[in-house]
């Protein structure tokens, strides 16, 4: 407290509300840093997670994808014969 008053009437009351807010200011900006990485952080850390899962349940997706497609050509295979084979009746 006595700093206080010895700085006050040293430099004078507007120069010491001056440096108040100052040091005010650079803690108050400190903490907000501080607070917006721990917040990018975690949402770093989210991404991550939500990242590993998507490409978990895109690679399923296009197993499926993919078995839907050869049992799709095996229907076209089949289709393709049974119409040679109608065609074939027909000719007769």
């Amino acid at each position: 407290m006595e700093e206080t008053v010895n700085i006050i009437s040293t430099l004078g009351f507007p120069i010491f509300v001056a440096l108040a807010l100052f040091y005010f200011a650079t803690k108050f900006i400190e903490n907000q840093m501080k607070q917006y990485a721990e917040r990018e952080e975690k949402l770093i850390e989210a991404y991550k997670a939500n990242e590993v899962r998507f490409t978990a349940q895109l690679n399923k997706f296009t197993e499926i994808l993919n078995n839907f497609n050869i049992t799709l050509t095996k229907i076209d295979t089949r289709l393709e014969a049974l119409e040679k084979t109608i065609l074939k009746r027909e000719e007769l």
